[in-house]
């Protein structure tokens, strides 16, 4: 599922995308579990990067206590997809002990800590941050023009 930003600074919940769009911003949650076989369906399921260029993804991991080596691959492998084409992989909502595992697995050589938005007691403050992160990245960064 996507959420959506909204006028009044919330967000809508849709249908994910099935391809990302240029300089844009795609918020992501999963619903379900992330271990083997969900990891494999998630990755199926994200929206395909192909020619989207100067994309950013924001993954909301909330909820999650832990994610396994196979979710962590699938998250390494959209991302670097992502840089690929200028963008950028980003998670939100992620709690201390997976901070570590990212940051033990060297996940964080891929997705670095500045994109990983450690969650909080308010609802959504960990996702806004990264919402917000993600517009000046995107206002700040050129886009990468191919030859």
């Amino acid at each position: 599922m996507e959420l959506a930003p909204t006028e009044d600074g919330g967000f809508e919940t849709r249908p994910a995308p099935d391809q990302l769009s240029d300089n844009s911003i795609t918020i992501l949650y999963g619903i379900g579990n992330f271990f083997f076989a969900g990891a494999r369906t998630l990755e199926e399921m994200l929206p395909r990067v192909q020619d989207a260029h100067h994309a950013v993804v924001i993954l909301r991991l909330h909820g999650r206590s832990q994610i396994r080596s196979t979710m962590l691959l699938v998250l390494e492998r959209y991302a670097k997809r992502l840089q690929a084409n200028g963008g950028k992989l980003m998670l939100s909502g992620v709690t201390e002990r997976i901070n570590q595992q990212l940051d033990s697995t060297e996940t964080t050589e891929i997705i670095p800590e500045d994109d990983i938005f450690l969650s909080s007691n308010k609802i959504g403050a960990s996702t806004n941050a990264a919402f917000n992160a993600a517009k000046a990245w995107l206002a700040e960064t050129p886009e990468r023009v191919e030859p």
